[in-house]
């Protein structure tokens, strides 16, 4: 494993603005990273220029000690894991693990030991004789994720692996492909537009905005202390209130040319005749009732816009309500974010 550092890294393609704007970025030793952020925010383009797919405009990447901005895609020490899974149809799974082995030059014996080892790190033992088509989707997830991780990689790259899976196998594959990170001890670079699977498997993540970084921090940090207006509404569920109006934040009331912003968990659903209780409260009629299981999003108009409360499915809060029906809702100002409008 090695660390990884981006310095400056610009990347255009013809006279648009720059797909990738000066982007600096590190990973340390065994860090897995996420590289979060809507579609053509840059983040591929990034993934691509590290593993010597897309050459670099400007600025350097540095693996370890060694400067490989200009370096062959062979020469690198990278294993990447293709959103497509890439596999070779004709080959079986022990085939496609043990190409890049074999590419390099690796002998049998050690070829086999180490594709044993990726079997076993990925779960695949007994299945190492079956072709692409006779292997389920997290099977050939896996069969990739073994050809990355067999060659020894100082880096992994992981480039929207998840996004073919069906959303059961989604959710178990994230814990799989964490549990296999760490147990290889590989700094990994994971590019993915989910949120929910870069705050679940990741060290760290870094959200990506228009070609640069707009903050980097861990799950919670990202999650509870957004730095910007766009991470804030890019993570999770918000609700956006612009001033001026009489609401309290963690830095104070609320004024002209700023955005207050609460997460709907943190609202609290009051029924006709409840006292509010918090600093903030509003009262409003209902617009939308959301069933989503677990949780109930409760939408209404309030004098300050539109407002959103989320209680557990099991709550009796949100039961015998209708559209149209009065609520209240009361929140905290140390829940309650402030931004530049």
């Amino acid at each position: 494993m090695a660390r990884l550092a981006l310095e400056g890294l610009t990347k255009a393609y013809g006279t648009a603005p720059p797909a990738v704007d000066g982007l600096t970025l590190e990973a340390e030793e065994g860090e897995f990273l996420a590289l979060l952020g809507p579609s053509g925010c840059g983040k591929t383009t990034t993934l691509r220029m590290v593993a010597g797919l897309v050459p670099a405009d400007r600025g350097r990447i540095r693996l370890g000690e060694e400067d490989i901005t200009a370096a062959p895609v062979h020469t690198r020490g990278i294993g990447l894991v293709f959103q497509s899974y890439a596999l070779f149809p004709h080959m079986d799974a022990v085939g496609n693990i043990g190409f890049g082995l074999e590419m390099q030059g690796v002998p049998k014996a050690e070829r086999q030991a180490r594709v044993a080892e990726a079997l076993r790190l990925t779960r695949l033992e007994g299945l190492g004789h079956r072709r692409p088509r006779e292997l389920s989707g997290g099977q050939q997830q896996r069969v990739a994720l073994a050809r990355a991780i067999a060659i020894r990689p100082r880096l992994l790259l992981l480039d929207e692996c998840l996004s073919n899976l069906d959303a059961k196998l989604r959710e178990e594959m994230r814990g799989e492909i964490r549990d296999i990170q760490r147990a290889s001890a590989t700094t990994a670079l994971f590019v993915t537009h989910d949120q929910t699977e870069a705050l679940s498997i990741c060290d760290t993540v870094a959200v990506m905005h228009r070609g640069r970084i707009e903050q980097r921090g861990t799950p919670e940090e990202i999650y509870e202390r957004p730095a910007t207006r766009f991470v804030a509404s890019f993570i999770g569920r918000m609700n956006a209130i612009d001033g001026p109006a009489p609401v309290m934040t963690r830095e104070g009331p609320l004024g002209a040319g700023e955005t207050a912003m609460v997460r709907p968990h943190r609202v609290r659903l009051l029924r006709e005749g409840a006292a509010a209780e918090g600093d903030n409260a509003a009262s409003g009629t209902v617009r939308r009732i959301t069933y989503i299981g677990d949780i109930v999003q409760v939408q209404a108009a309030t004098p300050l816009g539109p407002l959103a409360a989320e209680v557990s499915g099991a709550s009796p809060l949100w039961r015998g309500l209708d559209v149209g029906a009065p609520v209240g809702l009361a929140w905290s100002s140390s829940d309650t974010l402030r931004f530049p409008a």
